[in-house]
């Protein structure tokens, strides 16, 4: 049933909108015929007053017509030859008609048609100003002109073409004009006629063209004139032509005439009626279909109802199933979101979001924070797909070795969170540290790993980021005690890292006010004991704390970042000390320690070229000391700096050889110019021969590839005969000098003005 409904109710709407557009034709139909009749009409009246007028005209030319008719029979039937006689006819008739458009009215005979001797005779009789020709007409009555001149050419009316032409038809009235005489326009009606059987003359009634004006009047709008049938020329009318914009014309000739009337009808009112026509066929068509709308969207609304009825169940089931999808896909969501890609175990985000120190059995929890060591050597070693397999066997590994009750999760990098239910949290870490020690095979390869740990056992009210801060400083604790290790956070740490911080400020303030500045310490010769160069080193003299530890601000300043500020402070220290170096030692260089921060600045270049321009100063005078870590660490970056360096002329010596990587591959293709043997490797010497023999292999290294050698740490002469024996060419160390404030340095080594160079013992 409520399919059958549902089904006719588009038919109903379909059948009103059939009748709509039937509706719709028929009205515009109808409207169409009545607009046309309106016009039609309109055109019908127009005419219909033309005529009126022109009729009018037509009566006036038969009042003229029957005035010559009579005129001429009159003159036909007399007997008499007297032109007196023809002159008293001609008065009684123009005296016998009252209307005012007759201006007079005359007979013209042919020659001689009184008398041999006269030739030409012609009676007129008019109305109007008394001229000159009307006081010579006196003698004849006034109003009645005879002329009966001489032979002179003057008189002679009948070469004039109105009177051949009413002689060559003397069987019709023939009508001249409109033509302009005096200043005036007139028509004249003719006719000719006979006595004796032949033409005696012309008897001709002359009209004034402006007594037509009031024939030509009709309603108020309306503007009728008479104009020239063959140029338009414009005679006389109710008003001057109006423009055609408008307006509906009509014309008529006048019978016998070359003019024609014309009458010109204001359209305003037809456009009105039209007007409302339009108007009024629109409001049918809106009540059409405003009706055909009503009654369609009544049928949609009741079948979009008896729709939605319908659809209710299927739109419910519909919703339940967006609702568990989305449900599924938050889940989803969050699980992405929480979760680390390469190792399924929670990231960062969800190890804060799942972080509880509470444990229902009361037992102590501990927070494990562990860093892979030297991680990036595995990325330059054996690339980033073996580095991600290294993470994924480790994260195994912790799952693994820390058991169910722990929770593992991967922060970032290599770096892993356990949170494990614990009395002594060492043990775990132990247990850590030797799985990690198990080599983890990688494709082909074998890789050792080591890991430093940072413990903080939690309280029952901790917080995600406090634990993670703790265990984050027992962590660099481990590392800086050595590495592959653990450290568990306590008192003491707290009050090292408040100490830090406290001293992270000052230093950060001490290179804004410059507090942090250059000092020299000489490198010599081996052989002949001269100065050759001066390695620039930072130092800090505190307000309070005195001078600090270049080890304490220069970690300090590689662990928060500082790097780059300090790098930047000795640099224009340095070039600020140029002149007065280059005057005291005109024969030494200057070396500066730059970081792997460094490297990655892209106006290293530049920064270098604008000092060097500004003071003068030739780059071979200058060198750049780089340890083996920040080569590695930058690769390619660090190689393509190198390359700039050298291209302008600074040389590069590679800093604590032998404590990096001491590769052979990467020697020979670093733009270096020499190798500085670290300490650790000076200070046995003399006493441990295995010291001699690598040292020996460095030497030996550094002559392949036709690199200089140059010896840190040298605290004693036999430290000093040891490397002159073994071949090192430079030296450095408290045995030759500490390192000096300038002026100091200038005032104890500068050379005498003979111009040598500077030397040392």
């Amino acid at each position: 049933m409520r399919r059958e409904t549902t089904g006719a109710r588009p038919l109903v709407a379909v059948v009103v909108l059939v009748l709509a557009i039937a509706a719709t034709f028929g009205v515009l139909g109808v409207g169409h015929a009545r607009y046309i009749e309106l016009g039609r009409n309109f055109h019908l009246l127009a005419r219909m007053r033309l005529r009126a007028s022109v009729a009018r005209i037509d009566g006036y030319f038969n009042d003229a017509r029957q005035l010559v008719r009579v005129m001429a029979g009159e003159l036909a039937e007399q007997p008499n030859r007297d032109p007196r006689t023809v002159a008293w006819v001609v008065r009684q008739v123009y005296r016998a008609h009252r209307d005012p458009a007759v201006f007079g009215a005359g007979a013209f005979f042919v020659p001689y048609a009184f008398e041999a001797r006269v030739r030409y005779v012609s009676v007129y009789a008019h109305g109007g100003h008394r001229n000159a020709f009307e006081r010579a007409a006196a003698a004849v009555g006034g109003l009645v002109t005879l002329q009966n001149a001489s032979n002179a050419p003057g008189d002679d009316y009948t070469r004039f073409s109105w009177f051949r032409d009413a002689l060559a038809h003397p069987d019709r009235v023939n009508v001249d004009g409109p033509y302009v005489e005096d200043g005036r326009t007139f028509i004249t009606v003719m006719s000719a006629f006979r006595r004796d059987g032949r033409v005696f003359g012309v008897v001709a009634v002359d009209t004034l063209f402006s007594s037509f004006q009031h024939m030509l009047r009709t309603r108020p709008g309306d503007v009728a004139w008479v104009e020239n049938a063959a140029n338009g020329a414009y005679y006389i009318g109710t008003g001057p032509r109006p423009n055609p914009q408008g307006r509906i014309s009509v014309s008529r000739l006048l019978p016998g005439l070359q003019a024609r009337v014309v009458l010109s009808a204001d359209a305003a009112p037809l456009g009105a009626q039209r007007h409302a026509l339009v108007a009024e066929m629109l409001l049918s068509l809106a009540a059409i279909w405003g009706v055909a709308v009503l009654v369609v969207v009544v049928v949609r609304q009741r079948r979009l109802a008896a729709q939605r009825d319908a659809a209710m169940l299927v739109e419910r089931e519909r919703l339940e199933a967006e609702v568990q999808l989305a449900r599924r896909v938050e889940g989803e969501l969050r699980r992405v979101a929480f979760t680390d890609a390469l190792t399924g175990l929670p990231n960062r985000a969800g190890f804060v979001e799942q972080f509880d120190p509470r444990r229902a059995d009361g037992a102590r929890a501990a927070l494990l924070l562990i860093d892979v060591d030297r991680f990036g050597q595995i990325n330059e070693t054996f690339g980033h797909a073996a580095a991600d397999e290294v993470v994924r066997e480790l994260a195994d590994r912790l799952v693994f070795g820390c058991g169910e009750g722990a929770s593992v999760a991967r922060l970032g990098g290599d770096e892993f969170a356990v949170v494990a239910p614990i009395d002594d949290p060492t043990a775990l870490a132990r247990r850590i540290l030797s799985l990690f020690l198990q080599p983890v095979r990688i494709f082909s390869n074998t890789v050792q790993v080591r890991a430093s740990i940072g413990i903080a056992i939690l309280e029952r009210d901790a917080q995600a980021h406090e634990a993670l801060h703790d265990a984050d400083i027992a962590l660099r604790a481990a590392k800086a005690n050595g590495r592959a290790q653990w450290a568990v956070f306590d008192d003491a740490m707290r009050a090292q890292a408040e100490r830090e911080a406290e001293l992270e400020s000052a230093f950060r303030a001490a290179i804004e006010a410059g507090d942090v500045v250059a000092y020299y310490q000489p490198i010599v010769e081996v052989k002949t004991r001269a100065i050759v160069s001066f390695e620039a080193l930072a130092r800090w003299h505190h307000a309070t704390r005195g001078t600090v530890s270049a080890a304490e601000f220069v970690a300090l300043a590689e662990a928060r970042g500082l790097v780059y500020e300090l790098d930047a402070a000795m640099l224009f220290d340095v070039f600020g000390h140029v002149d007065e170096l280059v005057r005291a030692f005109p024969h030494a260089t200057v070396a500066l320690n730059v970081s792997a921060a460094e490297l990655a600045v892209t106006g290293l270049i530049d920064r270098f070229e604008s000092l060097l321009h500004a003071h003068a100063m030739p780059p071979e005078r200058i060198r750049l000391e780089l340890t083996e870590t920040a080569m590695m660490t930058r690769g390619s970056d660090a190689r393509e700096v190198l390359e700039r360096l050298r291209a302008i002329g600074i040389g590069v010596v590679l800093d604590d050889f032998g404590t990096g990587y001491s590769s052979l591959s990467y020697i020979a293709h670093l733009p270096v110019s020499g190798l500085k043997i670290d300490r650790s490797f000076v200070e046995p010497l003399g006493s441990d021969a295995r010291a001699a023999e690598l040292v020996a292999s460095i030497v030996a290294i550094a002559r392949s590839f036709g690199l200089h050698t140059t010896a840190e740490g040298v605290e004693n002469d036999a430290q000093l005969r040891e490397l002159e024996r073994l071949g090192v060419e430079y030296a450095q160390g408290f045995f030759f000098s500490p390192a000096l404030d300038l002026a100091t340095l200038i005032e104890r080594y500068a050379p005498e003005a003979d111009g040598g160079a500077a030397k040392i013992g």
